[in-house]
């Protein structure tokens, strides 16, 4: 059985790994070194879920590098989003990329920045599947 901690359940925004943003946005892009020991911090506390997005700069790739090169991916769960804007025509090939990011992890679960319509939802999950 796995050790409870108490940040089993705390989600690890990632915004910042790949963006200016927060107090620190003056700054400009944290660094990829500073992202990963951001990231290793969060795991050696146990955190296992981070939330990323398409819209968040370099932050889903900094992401879904640092979990392979740690060997973690296949116990992380990956909430990833995409645009709500993107066009329908786009959404699967859209979603598709978020997803593929994190294939391996533990679990992925998908998003969007805003409503889609159901009927959008419905393409999406045949490319999840």
């Amino acid at each position: 059985m796995t050790a409870v901690t108490p940040f089993d359940r705390v989600v690890l925004g990632t915004v910042q790994l790949g963006m200016p943003y927060g107090r620190l946005k003056d700054a400009g892009v944290m660094p990829e070194g500073a992202a990963n020991d951001l990231l290793d911090a969060a795991w050696s506390l146990g955190i296992r879920d981070f939330d990323t997005a398409e819209a968040y700069g370099a932050s889903a790739a900094r992401l879904s590098g640092w979990l392979v090169k740690s060997g973690h991916l296949q116990a992380a769960h990956v909430i990833t989003k995409i645009a709500a804007t993107t066009p329908p025509n786009e959404l699967r090939v859209a979603a598709a990329n978020a997803i593929d990011k994190f294939r391996g992890a533990r679990k992925i679960t998908l998003l969007s920045h805003g409503a889609i319509h159901r009927r959008s939802w419905r393409v999406i999950y045949m490319t999840a599947a």
